[in-house]
């Protein structure tokens, strides 16, 4: 409401400066004529603007315009004959509006008599507006006087006018030709010149056909220059066009009608407008229903890819019940029609069924969506066979998302033979790498890479999957150089669809890790931010299908800029993670409150104290009665305490969460004992801070003791840990004196830090394998 005021509140100063503004122009255009111009403007502007207060008072200040320009178009004609007669069409409106109908038929007979000047002297710039006050005229003289005769002949010098102009500009000037002709077969209709009539809506209805015709074309064009939203445009204006013809000649041009809704409807989606693409299939159906009720051999066909194409969009705003209704109605459809002619029809039901596999395994029907998979298989393998150079890469697919879904059901042997039947060696590279294979991956990739052009985009996957097997293999460098060949190959061809923008996501994640397992950390950091942007802005379009793979970007976004010391980003990538969570219905509350507790601590470090608290208690109502995620919480609040200087409530909140959490000690490989561990740390820590070295190597020897359990599991992840807490308990060993302990010590910690410097190569990038099994085809 403050913000409804407010506008008000400015709209009527700016009402009482511009009447200001009017009454002095009005004293000065008694003594300088030159300023009428700006006067009539003003004025002009004021009364569209609504800021003259009711409409009679408008009324007289668009005529006081009127005796503005007659003024200036007596002296300069050439000059304001144009605007004189703009401003009787607009009298005109005025007066029709207030019931002066006689005022209004005599401004509009003014306005085209200045037309009919303008246009003897100047046709190519006052042409339309004559033909434009003419079809105004006859309007008025037909609907509110009552004089058919002069209607008629207004009418029709409209159409001839527009005729001329239209055979010179048709893009242009044909929608207008068309209108005028619709109003002259009517009124000829009402006179009883049915003959005549009919000449002129087949004239209307030959115009329309060619302006939308003209639309089609040019919606192409403009696409292939990249200019998005003009070929949009052009493909709105002539499903108007095909509205209004089928609407006329419903049995020639119903059919035009759904085929161009389609393609509006695909446009929408591609430009983020997905519920008006949605409504714009949703129309395309139903008319193709009625089609093929009545004409089944003709239009089912188009029935069945419309019910395709509306499942993508039903599934693109969250209907994914309804989206899997639609893909089977077009899978039973096309599969009747693929028995009668599967020369025709197969590779339509082969489509269908793929993404009918997609979304049951979308919906968590898994095995019916494996046996879709292999429908759809067997029905690429026979196309495939025909026609191997359209159809092996669709084949590649199919068989790859039929190895991901047995992957999915635990038959990953199987899923590796499905994939090793494809030509397309790309998909068998990455399924090994998933099976941990990265030599058999390198293979396969390099294999892969033989079958496309070098300047192809299809390289830029194998590249990256060999990418990832190289580096897999302990060749950081040469995978780096193989990483930026895939992503530079992505740049080439931008602007990248959206699936490809994802495979481009992919590629950077994987130089984010080669980065950093050559300790670049700002390029890493660099790759992972660039990784995010894009899956951001597929997660802002469809936030459940792009959940998942948003949060495993953001976790290294998050990570690399920690380890780049750039802890602003860090903050904002864990900002957006807690915001992807809480927008995620299927997320429980225990991981918003754990990602609410890593921004906290990061809030802590980067200096934002009050921000970090408040954050910090928020996530302790989410796990108020879950002793576990209580102790993980206050092991980060504990952290921030101290940075704080609040030493003694962090040692206390340190004891409170080892109490908590002391139990999982008993068991061999409960997850959270390196938070366990963690919290000793970071306790022998405190107590450090506070001149109590005895206490704090307590603390210390038992985090030592925790790390060395969890490292034997897991050495890659917690062996550092491991060195943090064996060099706290040294400087302790050295501060109490026990100096034979503390060289023991170093020595273990010299030993250990050569065997992480060893096992750094060993898997700089396998927390990413599993983005490839999430990559789709598009469908």
């Amino acid at each position: 409401m403050e913000i409804e005021q407010g506008s008000l509140g400015r709209r009527e100063d700016h009402a009482a400066a511009m009447a200001d503004a009017i009454t002095a122009y009005r004293e000065l255009g008694t003594q300088r004529p030159d300023l009428l111009s700006d006067l009539a403007r003003r004025l002009e502007l004021a009364a569209r603007l609504g800021e003259l207060g009711p409409r009679e008072e408008a009324l007289s200040a668009v005529e006081e315009v009127v005796t503005a320009y007659r003024r200036l178009a007596a002296e300069r004609p050439d000059a304001f004959l144009p605007d004189l007669a703009q401003s009787l069409n607009n009298l005109a409106k005025w007066l029709w509006e207030l019931g002066r109908r006689e005022e209004a038929l005599s401004a509009v007979e003014e306005a085209v008599t200045c037309y009919r000047e303008l246009a003897a002297t100047r046709p190519d710039d006052f042409l339309p507006g004559l033909a434009g006050s003419l079809h105004h005229l006859a309007g008025d003289l037909w609907e509110l006087f009552g004089r058919p005769d002069e209607a008629l002949a207004a009418i029709e010098e409209a159409v001839t006018i527009r005729r001329e102009l239209a055979a010179e500009r048709p893009d242009a000037f044909l929608p207008d030709l068309a209108t005028s002709l619709n109003d002259l077969s009517q009124w000829l209709g009402a006179l009883g010149r049915n003959e005549e009539g009919l000449t002129a809506i087949e004239e209307a209805v030959t115009a329309y056909q060619d302006f939308a015709a003209t639309l089609d074309n040019l919606a192409i064009d403009l696409e292939e220059q990249g200019r998005d939203e003009e070929a949009l445009a052009a493909v709105e204006e002539a499903v108007t066009a095909y509205r209004w013809l089928a609407a006329t000649r419903p049995d020639d041009f119903l059919p035009y009608l759904p085929y161009n809704l389609n393609i509006l409807s695909v446009r929408l989606g591609e430009m983020g407008r997905d519920e008006e693409g949605l409504a714009a299939g949703e129309e395309a159906v139903s008319a193709y229903r009625r089609l093929a009720a009545a004409r089944p051999d003709a239009f089912l066909p188009h029935l069945g890819m419309s019910l395709n194409n509306l499942s993508l969009r039903l599934g693109k705003v969250g209907r994914r019940e309804e989206g899997l209704a639609a893909i089977e109605e077009a899978v039973t459809i096309r599969r009747e029609l693929a028995v009668a002619r599967p020369d025709a029809f197969l590779a339509d039901l082969a489509r269908s069924l793929y993404n009918l596999a997609i979304d049951l395994g979308a919906l968590g029907r898994r095995e019916e969506g494996l046996a879709a998979a292999e429908e759809a298989v067997t029905a690429y393998r026979r196309l495939a066979a025909l026609r191997p150079d359209a159809f092996v890469p669709d084949l590649a697919a199919s068989l790859n998302d039929l190895a991901i879904d047995l992957g999915a059901l635990g038959r990953d042997e199987e899923g590796l033979a499905a994939v090793e039947e494809a030509d397309a060696l790309r998909a068998t590279a990455e399924l090994h790498l998933t099976l941990d294979r990265p030599e058999h991956a390198a293979e396969a990739a390099a294999s892969a890479l033989d079958l496309y052009a070098s300047d192809s985009l299809d390289r830029a996957r194998p590249l990256t999957a060999l990418a990832e097997s190289t580096g897999l293999q302990g060749r950081l460098v040469d995978a780096v150089g193989l990483a930026l060949d895939a992503v530079r190959l992505y740049d080439h061809h931008a602007p990248l669809p959206p699936h490809r923008d994802i495979e481009l996501a992919q590629a950077l994640c994987i130089l984010a890790d080669l980065h950093s397992a050559l300790g670049e950390r700002r390029k890493a950091e660099e790759c992972a931010g660039r990784a995010a942007g894009i899956v951001y802005r597929q997660w802002l379009v469809d936030a459940p299908a792009r959940y998942s793979l948003f949060m495993q970007v953001l976790h290294k976004l998050v990570a690399y800029a920690v380890d780049a010391a750039d802890l602003a980003a860090a903050v904002e990538g864990a900002k957006l993670r807690v915001t992807a969570v809480r927008g995620h219905a299927d997320a429980p509350q225990e991981e918003l409150a754990g990602f609410l507790g890593e921004l906290g601590s990061l809030q802590a470090r980067h200096g934002a104290h009050v921000d970090a608290m408040a954050t910090f208690t928020e996530a302790g109502e989410l796990v108020s009665g879950r002793p576990y995620d209580r102790a993980v919480l206050d092991a980060r609040r504990s952290s921030a305490l101290h940075n704080l200087g609040r030493t003694p409530e962090a040692v206390q909140l340190s004891k409170y969460a080892i109490d908590l959490l002391s139990p999982v000690e008993k068991e061999p490989s409960h997850p959270l004992l390196p938070w366990l561990g963690h919290l000793h740390h970071d306790l022998g820590t405190y107590l450090k801070a506070e001149q109590r070295p005895r206490a704090a190597l307590r603390e210390a020897e038992h985090a030592v003791s925790v790390y060395e359990r969890v490292a034997a599991d897991n050495p890659a992840e917690h062996r550092e840990q491991l060195v943090s807490a064996l060099t706290l308990a040294g400087a302790l060993l050295d501060e109490l004196g026990e100096t034979e302990q503390a060289r023991r010590m170093r020595m273990r910690l010299q030993d250990l830090r050569q065997d992480i410097g060893d096992s750094r190569i060993e898997a700089p990038v396998k927390d990413m394998r599993h983005i490839a099994a999430m990559l789709r085809r598009p469908r």
